[in-house]
């Protein structure tokens, strides 16, 4: 999913824009499976998140989509 050029330290992560559609639509049809909210974490393995963002199911898939997710953000997805 990220791209060889992919920095640790950047503040969005490089992600291959082909896998895009398919990582967007995979978070679509898990959160189809549930009944309620769920957290989304992007940060390296053994890193911890910096932060937590609330953000609606809609938009997530949306940052997803447009290769926007912010490294070491914990979402915590509202399941509408």
């Amino acid at each position: 999913m990220l791209t060889d050029d992919a920095d640790w330290d950047a503040p969005i992560w490089d992600m291959d824009k082909s896998k895009l559609p398919r990582l967007a639509q995979a978070i679509h049809e898990f959160a189809k499976e549930l009944t309620k909210d769920f957290t989304f974490r992007v940060a390296w393995i053994g890193e911890s998140t910096l932060r937590r963002e609330s953000i609606e199911l809609p938009d997530l898939i949306h940052v997803i989509r447009e290769g926007k997710l912010e490294n070491r953000v914990e979402y915590v997805v509202h399941n509408v």
